[in-house]
C-alpha cells in the first residue's frame, strides 16, 4: 500500500480549507439562468481544466466550449437518440425513471445551459474516461468555487 511522503504534505496550507469546502459543497445544477457566464470566468474554468491529472501524462482529452443555445440543443438531440437505445438493454434501478426524463418533451441533457464545455476523450490512449473525468472535476470545482 503506497502512503504519501508526510515531508511533501503541507498541512499548513492556507489553501486546504478553500479545497474542501468547495469538494463538501458543490452540487449538481439543474437549472439555469439565460445569462452567459464572463470571459474572466470561463478563462479560469479553462485553466482548471488543464491542470487535471491525467495516467501516464498522455492528456488524452479535447475540450468544446460552445456559447450558441442551438449547438448544444442539436447535440443533446443526437445524444439522446443513442441514449434510448443504450438503454432499451438495461432494466431495474433507476433506469425506467432515466428512460422517462429521456423522452420527456423539450428535455435536453445540457438542462439549456447557455454555456456548455464538452470534453472529449481520445479512445487510442490507456485511460480516457477516467482522465476526462478528472478534468470535468477540475471544471466543475472551479465553477463551484466562482
Amino acid at each position: 500500500m503506497w502512503y504519501p511522503d508526510p515531508a511533501h504534505m503541507n498541512g499548513g496550507d492556507d489553501h486546504a480549507p478553500v479545497a474542501l469546502d468547495a469538494i463538501m459543497t458543490r452540487r449538481s445544477v439543474r437549472k439555469y439562468s439565460d445569462r452567459q457566464i464572463s470571459d474572466s470566468a470561463l478563462e479560469q474554468i479553462v485553466q482548471a481544466r488543464i491542470h487535471a491529472p491525467s495516467a501516464l501524462g498522455l492528456q488524452p482529452w479535447s475540450c468544446i466550449i460552445v456559447l450558441d443555445q442551438a449547438s448544444p440543443d442539436h447535440n443533446s438531440n443526437y445524444c439522446l437518440l443513442i441514449m434510448k437505445k443504450a438503454m432499451e438493454c438495461s432494466s431495474g434501478g433507476k433506469t425506467e425513471e432515466s428512460r422517462a426524463l429521456l423522452v420527456t418533451e423539450g428535455y435536453s441533457i445540457y438542462y439549456h445551459a447557455p454555456t456548455v464545455i464538452m470534453i472529449i476523450g481520445k479512445t487510442r490512449n490507456g485511460f480516457p474516461e477516467i482522465d476526462c473525468a478528472l478534468r470535468a472535476e477540475n471544471m466543475t470545482l472551479a465553477t463551484h468555487a466562482l
